[in-house]
């Protein structure tokens, strides 16, 4: 099972823009969201936990997913899981946080401990 050809960073804003229900994940550690920041309102959950824990943070497989990561390289993997585990609405964002950051888009500053929906 495939995860697509990724998406760039400005299809992922127009995504989440056009549909608020739209779930960006943010499988990166907590030290790259410390050195690179974070997408504001993105679901931080490290790429090893995702499987054991994204059905407690997003309930129905049909809610649109768009994974990033700080170079998108987890990101495709972590698209290709959440597929496999039944998610039917999932790409990831190509070029990870350092292409959404290259095109000029917000980021947030990372506080220790955060995880938000």
């Amino acid at each position: 099972m495939i995860a697509g050809e990724g998406i760039t960073p400005l299809e992922a804003k127009e995504r989440k823009e056009r549909d608020p229900n739209t779930v960006i994940l943010d499988v990166a550690t907590p030290i790259e969201h410390v050195l690179l920041g974070k997408i504001e309102g993105a679901l931080l959950l490290e790429q090893g936990k995702v499987p054991f824990s994204i059905k407690k943070k997003v309930h129905d497989a049909r809610t649109p997913i768009i994974v990033t990561c700080s170079s998108g390289k987890r990101a495709l993997l972590t698209a290709k899981t959440l597929k496999e585990m039944g998610y039917k609405n999932v790409t990831y964002i190509r070029g990870g946080l350092k292409a959404w950051k290259k095109a000029g888009l917000p980021t947030a500053s990372y506080v220790k401990g955060e995880e938000a929906l």
